[in-house]
């Protein structure tokens, strides 16, 4: 289990990072980006106190690039709003808005 763990957050890094550095496959980074912060959270409870830090400095990271995920949002399926990254179409807000929440 921490091996996929590890695997989910060093691929969400990865995709982070490289988040709109090729506009060509930018919506594939996007919809990548935003499946694998899914796969995450859906794992939250696995993480390490240090894998949670890493998580929120990739967070940080997506918020800016919000404009580079929005190629791919809204999206279509309806998706909770504490999942805020599937909202930042609307803006880096989301993300401060649904931890208040």
């Amino acid at each position: 289990m921490v091996t996929k763990v590890n695997q989910l957050l060093s691929s969400y890094m990865r995709y982070v990072q490289l988040l709109g550095s090729d506009e060509e496959a930018l919506e594939a980074e996007a919809l990548a980006v935003l499946t694998l912060r899914d796969a995450l959270e859906e794992r939250w409870e696995e993480l390490s106190e240090e894998q949670r830090m890493e998580v929120s400095a990739g967070d940080s990271l997506l918020a800016k690039k919000h404009g580079a995920v929005a190629v791919v949002l809204p999206s279509a399926h309806a998706h909770d709003r504490r999942h805020w990254w599937w909202f930042l179409h609307e803006g880096p807000q989301v993300r401060d808005k649904a931890e208040v929440a």
